[in-house]
């Protein structure tokens, strides 16, 4: 099942929270109302209460009456509206108003608890069930000197309710259609609100692989909206820079597996095309071997970027020993310096420097940069291995003596392919990965590739490493 529009689900939920405050308003309503109320009843009948008990101790009643009687004006009560009942001690009706002999109103305690009990039915109140409504009640007892006498006053409630249950149903039977409205409202609202979202997706719609460079327009509200377009915009430089980096890398490396394919395939020809001697067949096919182990290289660093950029190149970090890895590195640099006729140098410290790294892929970078100094110094030049540290940094320098690098072009010798004008013409056999490959080295390590150079006086590249200290070792 296909789930909801958001402005379905935002209409949805606008008319759940309508609802909730709407249902807990009118709950709150008619519970505070039906509480203002009854408070409201049970005040007016204590203050009757108290009127009569201090009516009754002013005058205290010295005769015997034959018939219940009317209270005076001077009691602060009303003589026809009021419901009051007044007894002495021995049940003696003394005082009793007609509405209140109509309603029969019991004088015993327990008779008149006998009906269902009210929720707030405690103490001296009580509330009386009679056929012409419910009646609230007031029980007292006033002590004038030794005589005591029961007081109950009253007042019927009946029409109260009435009122309160008439709000509780125009409430509820109104809630429905505020319900509608506020649904259609929201609706529409939502409506609006989300208008931006759907230009915002007709924009991105709009954007392919043939027009990357294309922006969504981003709107001039500091709101949400404004921080998804320039977030979708910013993913939009990166994913251009990509894929300008995956072609540009494409047609890069299609041009350097030409070459050597074209060369191999041309030598192939040229061997089939007639009889030759031993001598002839073994140069050509050594020209095809150097041809093949330089594609296998080449080919080896490309897999080698791919899984970098694939982020599945994996490294095994351990303590590695820098001085004992340059120390494993010095015969054969050594050599490799002497075949091109180069004098060749090495320093290290005294103590162990160690650092934290995959040690193969560490003397891969060193190769690198090994070769690359030798490869690009003159005859009768110096290639420099040195090892420093300094404040928990490990500072590897590989220089040497040769053609150098311009300084326009000193920034750009990292990228893949790149390779300085000079540079070209001095060796034509370079691929231009070797340092694209270095750095990353460097910087999965946590560390960093530096280079500095001048024309026609050398080249100098410093690999930046942390390392840890000897006790972090021992543990």
């Amino acid at each position: 099942m296909r789930p909801p529009s958001i402005r379905v689900r935002l209409t949805g939920w606008y008319l759940a929270v309508i609802f909730a405050s709407l249902a807990l308003y009118t709950i709150g309503m008619y519970y505070g109302l039906q509480r203002a109320i009854e408070d409201t009843v049970d005040n007016q009948l204590q203050s009757r209460s108290d009127n009569i008990a201090q009516f009754l101790k002013a005058d205290a009643v010295q005769r015997t009456v034959s018939a219940p009687q009317l209270l005076p004006q001077a009691s602060g009560l009303g003589p026809g509206d009021d419901l009051y009942q007044i007894t002495d001690a021995s049940s003696t009706m003394l005082y009793q108003s007609p509405a209140m002999r109509a309603l029969d109103v019991p004088l015993d305690p327990t008779q008149l608890r006998h009906h269902y009990r009210h929720h707030r039915d405690e103490g001296d109140f009580t509330t009386y069930y009679h056929r012409q409504g419910d009646v609230r009640v007031l029980a007292s007892k006033v002590q004038v000197g030794s005589k005591k006498y029961r007081v109950q006053v009253a007042t019927v409630v009946s029409p109260l309710y009435d009122v309160l249950e008439t709000f509780g149903v125009w409430a509820w039977t109104g809630l429905p259609l505020i319900l509608c409205a506020a649904g259609f409202g929201g609706y529409w609202l939502s409506g609006r609100a989300m208008k931006p979202v759907h230009n915002l997706v007709l924009s991105t719609r709009e954007i392919t692989e043939r027009n990357l460079s294309k922006r969504i327009q981003v709107p001039a509200a500091q709101d949400e909206l404004r921080d998804l377009s320039e977030t979708i915009n910013a993913m939009l430089d990166r994913l251009e820079s990509a894929f300008a980096r995956i072609t540009r890398f494409t047609s890069d490396a299609s041009h350097e597996l030409r070459t050597p394919i074209t060369v191999i395939r041309t030598t192939s020809e040229v061997i089939l095309e007639r009889d030759r001697s031993v001598q002839e067949y073994r140069e050509m096919v050594g020209q095809i071997l150097q041809e093949s182990e330089s594609t296998s290289v080449l080919i080896e660093q490309l897999l080698t970027l791919a899984r970098t950029d694939a982020d599945t190149e994996q490294l095994l970090f351990e303590e590695v020993d820098l001085c004992a890895l340059l120390q494993e590195l010095d015969p054969g640099s050594k050599m490799l310096a002497e075949s091109h006729e180069l004098q060749w140098s090495f320093q290290i410290p005294n103590q162990p420097v160690t650092v934290m790294g995959d040690r193969p892929h560490l003397r891969r970078l060193l190769l690198i940069l090994i070769e690359n100094a030798c490869r690009y110094t003159e005859e009768g030049g110096s290639v420099e291995l040195r090892l420093t540290v300094q404040q928990e940094e490990a500072t590897i320098e590989v220089s040497d003596s040769g053609i150098g690098i311009p300084a326009e072009e000193l920034k750009r010798i990292f990228e893949r392919f790149y390779r300085a004008t000079n540079a070209r013409f001095f060796d034509a056999t370079g691929t231009g990965l070797g340092l694209s490959i270095a750095q990353w080295i460097a910087s999965a390590h946590g560390g960093t590739l530096a280079a500095q150079s001048t024309i026609g006086s050398g080249t100098s590249m410093q690999v930046h490493l942390k390392t840890i200290s000897a006790d972090s070792a021992s543990r």
